[in-house]
């Protein structure tokens, strides 16, 4: 994150922290031109009124034109987040809903009425709060307290092949457990049920990110300890953050492209939605049959046809039973 926000500074944040300080100093708001460019606008003030903004600006200068400023690197790393968490979401969802995702699955009775709509809203409405209470995190990385590195040679090419497979091993762990303790009925009802009641039984891409924003803060807690603990190439670490994102995303894609018994694919993760106490993890299989949790997904549902043609015949049959049963009373 350290990067980043350097070249966040660079190229934005530097020119807009002080077109902010600009405007108080002198009294002035600032507009959009038509090619979208910052302007200051002069307000008709009186010399009272510059000189309380003038005081304003002086003070916020000193949190806002300083790099190093805790306040304005607590800011920059919350926009830094935020922004970079909807832009995320929204272009591989997008992308793996036109060209990946099966969309005859909308179809299905089952699929919930304006569920793509309910799944954009509950990740966007995640997405301010869970960037707030995830910024310390890479403020402290910033200052120097993780284990975050930059040369290779600290540590050697061995370690850092090595560190990309313990990384996703640790956090595959933490959150076969974090998920697992989260249908515990203590935290079930006030943290994971809103993830649930949005993706219904038939997620689409867009599900990936649909959760309460603390619900999130915990299974994601297991990336930022992992650098606090061990050692990951600063580089590195962007790389497998960025996979992890994606990867959040495959799994609810709908896409059965493995059935794979080591891999938790997007088939083990539908498992997970339909029957609710099984197939916690994350990226493997591993820690679901050493808790006891691991489910497989029927051979059916890798056969497309067969899968849709069973489902939409099962669900027809529970439709007709109920229909039955209550003319009968």
């Amino acid at each position: 994150m350290e990067h980043v926000l350097h070249y966040a500074d660079v190229l934005v944040l530097d020119h807009a922290y002080n077109a902010v300080v600009s405007a108080l100093r002198f009294g002035a708001t600032l507009t959009l031109d038509t090619s979208g460019k910052c302007a200051l606008q002069h307000a008709t003030a009186g010399a009272g009124e510059l000189a309380s903004n003038a005081t304003v600006a002086g003070l916020t200068s000193a949190y806002l034109t300083l790099r190093d400023d805790t306040f304005r690197q607590l800011l920059s790393l919350f926009l830094i987040t935020v922004s970079f968490g909807h832009v995320l979401y929204q272009s591989v969802a997008t992308f793996s809903y036109y060209f990946i995702y099966d969309q005859n699955q909308l179809h299905h009775p089952r699929f919930l009425p304006n569920q793509i709509e309910l799944e954009k809203k509950v990740a966007t409405k995640a997405m301010g709060p869970m960037a707030a209470i995830t910024v310390p995190w890479f403020f402290f990385e910033v200052r120097g307290y993780s284990k975050l590195y930059d040369n290779v040679d600290e540590y050697g090419w061995g370690w850092l092949v090595f560190s990309a497979f313990f990384f996703l091993f640790f956090t595959d762990m933490m959150i076969y457990w974090v998920h697992r303790a989260l249908h515990h009925r203590l935290l079930y009802a006030p943290l994971h049920k809103v993830s649930s009641a949005s993706i219904g039984v038939f997620p689409t891409p867009f599900a990936s990110h649909a959760f309460n924003f603390m619900d999130g803060y915990l299974q994601s807690l297991a990336y930022h300890v992992f650098v606090y603990l061990f050692p990951l190439h600063k580089l590195l670490y962007l790389v497998m953050f960025l996979l992890v994102n994606m990867w959040t995303v495959i799994i609810h894609d709908g896409e059965y492209f493995t059935n794979d018994p080591i891999i938790n694919g997007a088939a083990h993760h539908t498992v997970h939605h339909e029957q609710f106490n099984y197939n916690y993890g994350q990226y493997f299989t591993l820690w679901d049959r050493i808790g006891g949790t691991y489910r497989a997904p029927e051979e059916a549902v890798f056969e497309r046809k067969m899968m849709l043609k069973n489902m939409l015949e099962t669900q027809a049959k529970s439709t007709l039973t109920k229909t039955k049963s209550g003319k009968e009373q």
